[in-house]
């Protein structure tokens, strides 16, 4: 699950698409969005942001069906917000200072030289990470 730590981020800055999820998702998974279709991927700065709700609310067992409709939340629109991540997104031995980047199945992985948009760990708690959005600029 992925949540952003302060409320004031989506009152300043609306960043939520509406997509149809592609295949059964969790909440939290990363991924693109094309065609208001999301799907889980690489270089994904789009993340289901979904409200929860029935038996698995508030766990890493929460999934969104196919066809269903999602919140999407846009990562690019909100550089320099804080994230809170459960570690069902995470890779093993993730640390305070990684470059977090989406891989192909959605979750998490550390890349020291990580393009585009990112998350980068500032602390690493009981229930997996805070990070803060962020992006490579491009050098001329």
């Amino acid at each position: 699950m992925v949540r952003f730590e302060k409320l004031s981020t989506t009152e300043k800055n609306y960043p939520y698409v509406d997509a149809v999820v592609a295949a059964d998702y969790k909440n939290g998974t990363f991924g693109t969005v094309a065609t208001d279709t999301f799907t889980a991927g690489a270089t994904g700065n789009y993340v289901i942001m979904n409200i929860e709700d029935g038996d698995d609310a508030k766990s890493d067992d929460y999934v969104i069906k196919k066809g269903a409709h999602a919140r999407i939340a846009d990562l690019e629109t909100v550089i320099g917000a804080i994230v809170d991540i459960t570690s069902a997104q995470l890779p093993s031995g993730v640390a305070k200072g990684n470059k977090l980047e989406s891989q192909a199945d959605g979750t998490l992985k550390v890349n020291a030289s990580a393009k585009g948009v990112y998350i980068e760990v500032t602390d690493v708690t009981r229930f997996g990470i805070v990070g803060k959005v962020a992006k490579t600029v491009a050098s001329a």
